[in-house]
């Protein structure tokens, strides 16, 4: 017989239920299935170990890829969204107000971007310029001032303490009624304590008068500080002399006739109100004769003059192989002999270690100045020295004390200042405060000011533009591979610091008190000022004999609107008070922050690779690490970029027109090539791989839609570098700032990066800002 057959549905459909045996039947029947295919083959696992590697290794490539691989890109909407937030509406509002419309920014961009925010922001009639970076200092004092007169209590005793000391010295400074009454009679005891050094008329009273003076922070005859020895030990606390002690702010100054006349009227007016103190103090001033005044000017001027023809000029003092000459204190007395070196070095250093060895910046200047020491009359050499400390400390008098007009007179002269123009003392008391007390006063605005969101994200930026970077060195094909491989590991090793220094720790109230304790401050301004400046001189020297202090923010404040690399100790340093609107704000869209404040980073990055930066290594030795074919390659590249830039020119107040000093300013032209192209990259490589977070941080800004994000980092860089600046200015600075203007710090680099050309359809040929690429110079 047969067996029985299936005649129920797997489901009873009349009952809605399940046909129990046939659903365990058909069980059975797969799992013998299962048995035979999968189970029974493991007992030979060498058929199979193959299928389960290959799923091993394609699901951990899986994994990979979806935790590290390159995001998807985004969807175009997401990018096309506008950003409504307050701080998307403000900056909109602000670029919107920068830009100049009615120019094509494929003609001149940098009118474009700033000729709005420079046409609403007339120069101060006190300054010589107004720019962007004054617009941000200016801000950062209303909050100092703020803090200086308002109603802030600290609850610790060091802080209060501290504020109290702020508040003496800012009060003393906006104090010019008692200035005022009190009269030249600080400075005339200056002058009289340097009189009694010059007394005995001996080769030893000029070295005693020179350390007298240089204690001051009055730099005569050459400038004195205390730097690394970046050939034998970059940490090392080691005094190094440079050429100085001009009253003009450059050796070509002494070579027009009209400025010399003008600084000969200072000079000659400077000893006419000597004598003149002298006698309303019923002292002796046998040192001058007020109807010697002009031959005591002549005598100054040509002094000066002959300082000036001794001395290097700013290309050869910018080169760290020229200026770095190493030698014992027994070396510099045979090279320049009209000193007294020992006790000169002696007495400089405060640490009670007197220094066995020093770096001199010019061989040349050191020995021509001992002859010129020696062939000139003493009362000469005398003579200049008091019109040193008058043209340095004159300025710390009261307005309308006459003995210190001539100093004054000389500031305005150099930044072309009008003579009636009026001064704007609240800026000059809250400058002098963060210049002499610098720590004290940015503990308390970085506490106002500075949040760890802002140090986190530029630390981000910093890092991105650093894989920028190494991305660009792959791509080089000038760098030879050793070479390729060094500017790598310096560039990683490169130490970052944000914000405000740790020595003395900004984020300690008694640390900030203790370290400014030998820092007397009273009713007396120009005393304040005096003993800042000793106290600036004294901590310097207390280093000898140790390490320098490698916990400062290198040469800046915390309130400064400033940055910088330093090549000794291979760090970058980005004060509070750079980070700031309109440079960096944390709630910014991506690319307005890559563009304002991440061309800056990319900037002091490149320093470490431009042609001074390059000859030091990672632990800031001078060490030429580039092979002989990789180091013409740069220098061919360089010599590109110092032509363009020596191409271009400015107009003097008299209409002469200066060509730009590309071969001193080719440091920062460089970095400025580097920053640019380092931060758009870093910003489009982060849009690249980034998630729906990066994305929203890259929508759009509201009122100017018509704008690509690409745009608008190029306006954002452009609208950073607005300023207006007198012609006298733009002339002192082309001597003495290794700056290029900052037209020409925005118009060449765009016009030599295809991105700009191509993001604002700037066409080679037809379009300035557009360069052929024959034409073009790229570095970094």
């Amino acid at each position: 017989m047969s067996g029985p057959q299936e005649t129920e549905p797997l489901l009873d459909t009349e009952r809605g239920t399940v046909n129990r045996e046939a659903m365990r039947g058909r069980l059975r029947r797969i799992s013998r299935k299962v048995h035979d295919t999968v189970l029974k083959p493991l007992g030979r696992p060498s058929v199979y170990r193959p299928v389960f590697l290959a799923l091993v290794i394609l699901n951990t490539i899986a994994l990979l890829r979806f935790f590290f691989g390159p995001k998807p890109p985004p969807k175009p909407h997401m990018l096309d969204r506008v950003c409504t937030t307050p701080d998307c509406v403000q900056v909109s509002y602000e670029l919107l107000h920068s830009v100049n419309r009615s120019v094509d920014p494929c003609d001149d961009f940098y009118e474009f971007a700033t000729g709005g925010w420079r046409a609403s922001h007339p120069i101060p009639s006190d300054q010589g310029l107004f720019g962007i970076g004054q617009f941000v200092l200016a801000n950062n004092n209303k909050i100092l001032e703020n803090i200086l007169t308002g109603d802030v209590q600290p609850s610790n005793r060091a802080d209060n303490a501290s504020l109290h000391k702020l508040r003496t010295f800012y009060g003393a400074c906006m104090d010019t009624k008692h200035q005022d009454k009190v009269g030249a009679r600080p400075l005339l005891d200056l002058v009289y304590e340097l009189h009694e050094e010059l007394r005995p008329a001996t080769p030893e009273a000029l070295t005693s008068s020179l350390i007298w003076l240089h204690k001051q922070g009055i730099p005569a005859l050459f400038e004195a500080a205390v730097e690394g020895d970046p050939g034998h030990a970059p940490l090392a606390a080691t005094p190094l002399l440079s050429p100085g002690g001009l009253g003009l702010p450059d050796t070509t100054y002494y070579e027009d006739k009209s400025v010399l006349k003008q600084y000969h009227s200072m000079i000659s007016s400077a000893v006419v109100e000597l004598v003149k103190a002298a006698h309303k103090e019923k002292r002796a001033a046998s040192m001058f004769h007020a109807a010697d005044a002009d031959k005591i000017a002549d005598a100054v001027l040509e002094f000066e003059q002959t300082l000036a023809k001794i001395s290097p000029d700013v290309v050869e003092l910018s080169d760290p192989i020229a200026t770095y000459n190493p030698l014992s204190r027994a070396d510099l007395g045979k090279l320049s002999p009209a000193l007294d070196w020992e006790a000169y070095l002696d007495a400089m250093s405060t640490s009670g270690v007197s220094p066995h060895k020093l770096v001199v910046a010019s061989k040349s200047y050191m020995e021509r100045l001992s002859k010129v020491l020696k062939e000139t009359p003493q009362k000469t050499v005398h003579a200049y020295l008091y019109w040193a400390l008058v043209r340095e400390h004159g300025k710390y008098l009261g307005p309308k004390v006459a003995l210190g007009e001539p100093a004054r007179r000389l500031n305005r002269f150099a930044n072309g200042i009008d003579d009636d123009a009026v001064e704007n003392r609240d800026s000059t008391c809250l400058d002098a405060v963060s210049t002499a007390l610098g720590y004290m006063s940015g503990r308390f605005y970085a506490e106002a000011t500075f949040g760890p969101e802002s140090k986190s994200q530029v630390e981000d930026m910093m890092n991105a533009i650093r894989v920028a970077f190494y991305e660009k060195l792959q791509k080089l094909p000038w760098l030879d591979p050793s070479t390729r491989a060094t500017a790598r590991q310096k560039a990683e090793d490169i130490t970052i610091k944000v914000g405000y220094p740790t020595t003395p720790n900004t984020e300690s109230a008694s640390a900030i008190w203790d370290y400014y304790a030998p820092l007397d401050v009273g009713r007396s301004y120009f005393d304040n000022q005096v003993s800042a400046q000793k106290f600036v001189v004294d901590t310097a020297w207390s280093r000898i004999g140790g390490s320098l202090n490698t916990g400062l923010i290198g040469d800046l404040m915390p309130s400064e609107v400033n940055a910088e690399y330093n090549a000794p100790q291979n760090e970058i340093v980005f004060p509070a008070g750079l980070l700031q609107v309109p440079y960096f704000d944390p709630r910014w869209p991506m690319y307005l922050q890559y563009g304002a404040f991440g061309t800056t980073a990319g900037h002091e990055l490149s320093h470490a690779f431009d042609p001074s930066g390059r000859l030091f290594d990672k632990d800031g030795f001078l060490d030429d690490w580039w092979t002989p074919e990789t180091s013409k390659a740069f220098q061919e590249r360089q010599r590109c970029v110092e032509e363009q830039y020596g191409n271009r020119t400015v107009v003097g107040p008299d209409g002469t027109v200066y060509n730009l000093q590309s071969k001193f300013t080719i440091g920062e032209d460089v970095a400025d090539f580097g920053g640019l192209a380092q931060s758009y990259n870093a910003w489009k490589a982060k849009v690249r791989r980034g998630d729906a977070e990066v994305h929203r941080r890259n929508e759009r800004l509201p009122g100017l839609t018509e704008y690509t994000q690409e745009q608008l980092f190029f306006i954002a860089y452009g609208a950073a570098w607005a300023r207006n600046i007198r012609p006298a200015e733009t002339v002192k600075r082309l001597k003495t700032d290794p700056h290029s203007p900052t037209k020409y710090r925005v118009n060449v680099p765009l016009a030599n990066f295809p991105p700009f050309a191509k993001a604002f359809g700037c066409k080679a040929g037809k379009h300035a800002m557009a360069l052929r690429e024959e034409d073009r110079c790229e570095i970094w």
